[in-house]
């Protein structure tokens, strides 16, 4: 076909009007290309800023910190004694003030001084503090802590912030005591001991204790600030509870609280400590606020195949700094040929021999309990034992030739009996009373204790827990396990914080009826502190899984190091306590 001259510019325009529309339409989608790489950069851009908003844990004033200065670690070897004024080294406790939640770093202050008295200046004008004798002695008391903490003295404006005193301007006239009101508050107002709201500021000098500290020290009436004012004063924190000035050249009542600065990295780094049986009472200071795992294995009754410990544990939240206290369950003695067979530390019943047979017949000690309290005392102290938020089973003593048995879930595994007599065997403990032993209704475990063999005939030593197995009363029979008990585990029941060794009292349900047996009422589980766990896991001492009652998932329970599974525990006691950060 042929084109005339007009077809010709008609077909040419035709064409160049459709490239033009192609152009456009690539312009139109490479503008919504770039709109759309616009908007998710501009999502980006808010999501990382809201994500920088809450990049760092904030700690409130007052979070207390366990933390040594020397290895730069958290540390959960804290002793009440590491607080005594001078005490420079160790684990010891801080106090957290004044936190950025954008800040990667954080400063913490020590709770006593490093030295009790010290003149600030021993020559020249205020204004030479910085080469006077309190940075010299801030020096000195911090010599060899980790490089990079930056030892230093609080200033006096960060205790007005801490205090929430507003007014504060730094003049003489503005000294204040700390009430958070805003103002500067100058009418003391004496308080009782530990009433205070900022009493970690001034604790641990004289007399605090009328002005509402937790614990006084004679050698020190306070503690220097960084803050100079005029030619011969300072500011420093008085045992009043009170911001005050004072003479830089009186060295005889003020000292030094060194403020170090650490990176926040460091109290989020998970660890783990072990506790082996010691026959007595360990602490473990809750280094940092956060999710803490806590792992406890009861200990086994006496003789090489005794009753078998059982396992507990669960994640738990400590907003609040605490000092837990572990007792790690001693295994049983085993069956003595001549006398008592003694249980071990934490509850173990006794177990004895058959005097009047001959002496191929006798019973072993029960096994102890491991569990964690919330107050210090003897094992035995009554209200040392109700503040446990967890414990784990310890196994019954054995009879001779026989097996013995092992310590439970929420009851006790009873124990084993020979068909001469049926009857003689004793009950494992429950959430509500110690087992006993069955022919006579005698020998019955208490809160905490396994019971001992009850007469002539011998028998064994009922097996410690939350309540303590029966003891057995004949040749032959074996004694109860105990119970276990975790706060937060449905089918637990604690006790009040007024029950008493004569008066045990239990928690009420959600429904307001006293709880008197396991039910799957969780609230009847939990303990009076507020502290409960989740992600529980309680297992007897034969392997098997309990919630609300025994499972058929028998299982076995973890090994202490994690990497394999036993049926129960043999031995001593064991406890493990994982930090697994905010």
């Amino acid at each position: 076909m042929k084109l005339n001259n007009k077809g010709f510019v008609i077909s040419t325009l035709m064409y160049a009007l459709l490239i033009v529309f192609l152009f456009l339409i690539i312009g139109l989608i490479t503008l919504l290309s770039n709109r759309k790489m616009i908007l998710d950069k501009l999502k980006k851009d808010v999501k990382d800023e809201v994500n920088g908003m809450a990049k760092y844990t904030y700690y409130p004033n007052g979070t207390i910190i366990y933390y040594n200065p020397v290895t730069n670690k958290l540390c959960t070897d804290y002793k009440e004694e590491n607080s005594l004024n001078e005490n420079k080294t160790g684990c010891m406790k801080w106090y957290i003030f004044n936190d950025n939640i954008n800040k990667n770093k954080v400063n913490m202050i020590l709770d006593h001084n490093t030295t009790d008295t010290v003149a600030y200046e021993t020559s020249g004008t205020y204004k030479e503090y910085a080469q006077a004798s309190i940075k010299s002695q801030v020096d000195t008391d911090t010599t060899g802590w980790t490089s990079g903490l930056n030892p230093r003295l609080i200033t006096a404006q960060e205790v007005a912030d801490i205090t929430n005193t507003t007014t504060f301007n730094g003049s003489s006239s503005t000294w204040f005591y700390f009430d958070g009101t805003g103002t500067n508050k100058q009418t003391r107002v004496s308080s009782t001991q530990g009433a205070s709201p900022y009493k970690w500021l001034f604790d641990y000098t004289n007399s605090c204790t009328s002005y509402g500290c937790n614990t006084a020290d004679s050698s020190t009436y306070g503690y220097w600030t960084s803050s100079p004012i005029y030619s011969h004063l300072a500011w420093y924190v008085a045992r009043f509870g009170s911001l005050d000035i004072y003479d830089v050249d009186d060295d005889g009542i003020l000292g030094v609280r060194p403020v170090i600065t650490i990176e926040k990295e460091v109290l989020s780094t998970p660890f783990t400590v072990a506790f082996d049986y010691t026959g007595n009472v360990q602490s473990f200071a809750v280094s940092v606020p956060g999710n803490y795992k806590i792992e406890t294995w009861g200990a086994s009754g006496g003789d090489t195949v005794g009753g078998l410990g059982g396992y507990t544990s669960g994640v738990i939240n400590i907003t609040q700094n605490n000092l837990l206290y572990i007792y790690i369950g001693g295994q049983g003695s085993n069956i003595s040929r001549t006398g008592i067979s003694y249980g071990g530390y934490n509850g173990g019943g006794y177990g004895g021999h058959y005097e009047s047979y001959n002496n191929e017949y006798g019973g072993a000690g029960g096994g102890g309990s491991t569990d964690i309290r919330l107050n210090n005392g003897n094992w035995d102290n009554f209200n040392s034992l109700k503040s446990r938020i967890i414990v784990s089973a310890g196994g019954g003593g054995k009879y001779v030739n026989r097996s013995g048995s092992s310590g439970g879930g929420l009851i006790g595994i009873d124990g084993s009996y020979s068909n001469s007599y049926p009857t003689y065997y004793a009950t494992g403990g429950t959430q509500t009373q110690g087992g006993v032993e069955v022919a006579s209704n005698n020998s019955r475990g208490l809160f905490g204790k396994g019971a001992n063999f009850s007469d002539v005939y011998g028998g064994s030593g009922g097996g410690g827990g939350y309540f303590g197995g029966g003891g057995s009363s004949r040749d032959h029979s074996d004694a109860g396990g105990g119970s276990s008990f975790i706060s937060g585990h449905a089918g637990c029941v604690a006790i009040t914080k007024d029950s008493t060794e004569n008066n045990i009292k239990q928690i009420n349900a959600s429904d307001g009826k006293t709880c008197k047996d396991g039910t799957t009422d969780v609230s009847c589980s939990y303990h009076y502190s507020g502290l409960k766990f989740t992600d529980t896991v309680m297992i007897d001492g034969t392997g098997c899984k309990w919630t609300t009652e025994k499972t058929s998932d028998c299982s076995g329970m973890p090994t202490h190091d994690g990497k394999s599974t036993m049926t129960g525990n043999t031995g001593n006691g064991y406890a493990k306590i994982t930090y697994l950060g905010k």
